[in-house]
């Protein structure tokens, strides 16, 4: 679907610069409020995995967290674990998206004592 935001987004086409330079993008959001909040926003891995290739070499990402797909109900401390269990659902398709495409896939890191959100992982080659 096409939205007012897409449009917008549409307006401006960066030039690639260095097209063999590995880039890490240092951050990206996923989401889908599609429902009571934003009835048709939502900006899922098609959408990533289309803006990440427009020319750049983007190999990786990291996600960070917007208050997308809180769990509506229970103790509210568990509340943003919906987030996590939504973004984990994504990273488990894309590691399907990429073994579709032959690709190896690397094992999420996190440092000792952090608590680790899944990773998307995907390699351009």
């Amino acid at each position: 679907m096409t939205t007012d935001f897409h449009q917008w987004l549409m307006l401006t086409q960066e030039e690639t610069i260095e097209p063999e330079l590995s880039i890490c993008d240092p951050h990206h959001h996923l989401w889908d409020w599609t429902d009571h909040r934003h009835p048709s926003e939502r900006y899922l891995l098609d959408d990533l995995l289309a803006d990440t290739g427009s020319g750049h070499r983007i190999v990786r990402s990291v996600f960070i967290e917007c208050g997308a797909r809180y769990r509506p109900d229970g103790p509210s401390e568990y509340q943003p674990v919906g987030e996590t269990e939504f973004v984990e659902a994504i990273a488990a398709e894309s590691e399907r998206v990429a073994a579709g495409r032959g690709k190896k896939m690397e094992q999420p890191r996190s440092s000792p004592g952090s608590s680790a959100m899944p990773t998307l992982l995907w390699e351009r080659q």
